[in-house]
């Protein structure tokens, strides 16, 4: 008995010390755009907020996607990028000139790294453009939930090879 309390302790340590680790791996920003009332060119007003202080981030506008599982960089537009620098909180507002079209855009703040991002979309008749929070979860924080199911299954298993062996 004390050997399987001994075990399912370590494997909860286990456990807590990944969840930790899978949660400081990926830090996003939040991008907030204005709205947009018609197609065309159009001057956004773009809000980043939840970077490293003193980032360097440019803005690329990328054309929308149904499923952003489908979304691929290379079609975003590489010659229209807007530089900002985060300040000292994290934030930074810039204004940029994209020519929106009619089913509307994403746009993409993040760093040269791509260690740090955003997503914003943009709408055309519609409201202000949301942050990637209002997107679909594309499934970033389902590492943790891995972790914790291997140690369930595995502590599970552990009882159950310890009652047969008892038994």
């Amino acid at each position: 008995m004390k050997k399987l309390i001994t075990m399912l302790a370590v494997m909860m340590a286990v456990t807590v010390g990944f969840a930790g680790v899978a949660s400081a791996q990926a830090p996003t920003g939040e991008m907030a755009v204005s709205g947009v009332t018609e197609a065309g060119s159009q001057d956004l007003e773009v809000t980043v907020s939840g970077f490293t202080p003193g980032l360097a981030l440019f803005v690329l506008p990328c054309p929308i996607v149904a499923d952003l599982a489908s979304f691929d960089a290379g079609t975003c537009d590489t010659g229209n990028l807007t530089p900002v620098v985060a300040g000292d909180d994290g934030s930074a507002t810039v204004t940029t000139t994209q020519d929106v079209p009619a089913e509307g855009m994403l746009l993409v703040a993040g760093d040269a790294a791509r260690t740090e991002f955003a997503i914003a979309v943009v709408t055309v008749g519609g409201a202000a453009g949301g942050s990637h929070a209002a997107l679909a979860d594309t499934g970033v924080d389902t590492g943790v939930l891995a972790v914790i199911a291997g140690t369930m299954i595995a502590g599970g298993a552990l009882v159950v090879g310890t009652t047969r062996r008892y038994s």
